[in-house]
């Protein structure tokens, strides 16, 4: 009978604690865009420049920052090949500050790529749960690029 009460009553009490612990993890705080080199600049691109046409020289960088909730199985993908025209330097996911230790809470994706050679390229991203078919995405993201060679000195 002792054993029986201890089961009932017990378990939802230490699953309870286990929870409310786990309620108390931070995220790492991640910077909000890579710093740019010496002698580089970069530029920031968020959801309101979409299907903009940008312009930057070779060695500058780009930094995409879209709004996202991995918890949702839906990320931020490049769609298409740009390798030619850009490097990709880093692909992080930032919580939003406002959603610290909040299970479910959203962020941004952070992209940022730089300008290897001259021309013009589309970048394409796009919104989707990664076990879905590529058409199946829920947003999609594009701006054209104008990459120029940096000037003469």
């Amino acid at each position: 009978m002792k054993r029986s009460f201890w089961m009932i009553c017990g378990t939802p009490l230490l699953l309870g604690a286990a929870l409310s612990a786990c309620g108390g993890l931070r995220h790492r705080q991640a910077p909000a865009a890579l710093p740019a080199a010496k002698g580089e600049s970069m530029l920031t691109v968020t959801k309101k420049d979409n299907g903009r046409e940008l312009a930057l020289e070779v060695g500058e960088t780009v930094l995409v920052s879209l709004p996202e909730n991995p918890t949702t199985g839906y990320r931020w993908e490049q769609a298409g090949d740009t390798s030619q025209y850009l490097a990709a330097v880093k692909d992080e996911y930032v919580p939003a500050p406002q959603g610290r230790g909040i299970v479910g809470a959203g962020g941004v994706r952070e992209l940022t790529f730089s300008a290897k050679a001259p021309g013009s390229v589309k970048l394409s991203l796009r919104l989707r749960r990664s076990w879905e078919k590529p058409d199946q995405a829920v947003d999609s993201f594009s701006a054209t690029l104008n990459i120029s060679a940096p000037p003469a000195r």
